[in-house]
């Protein structure tokens, strides 16, 4: 994923270095194949996080308590557009001195109330 992230990176800058330059320092067929590039790494990166959801749903069915069996198939696909928003926060992350809060619970609720409740 790190060479992914570091491969649009690269071609993001070089479109907008290219296109700013009028066809100085890129031509068109050089930008067609930069944003080819862009198009395909994403999505090879939305197609490895959906086969990754897809074998974590398979393996892991019988502990999945999911009253709706439609919500499971929409899940799959809405799970690399989940796993996307982690990467402005890693980056974020890196370079921000993030200080950790406890989040305070208010309710207690017993494995047999979620049981209850998934069905």
């Amino acid at each position: 994923m790190l060479l992914s992230l570091i491969s649009m990176l690269a071609n993001a800058t070089f479109l907008i270095v290219g296109g700013l330059s009028h066809g100085f320092l890129a031509t068109e067929v050089e930008m067609q194949a930069c944003a080819a590039s862009l198009i395909m790494t994403f999505a090879m990166m939305y197609q490895t996080f959906f086969i990754l959801a897809l074998l974590t749903t398979i393996f892991e069915y019988k502990h999945i308590h999911c009253a709706q069996k439609w919500r499971l198939v929409t899940n799959l696909f809405t799970f690399p557009i989940f796993m996307f928003s982690y990467i402005p926060i890693t980056v974020a992350a890196l370079f921000l001195k993030v200080d950790w809060v406890p989040t305070q619970h208010a309710v207690n609720v017993t494995l047999d109330e979620v049981m209850q409740g998934a069905k």
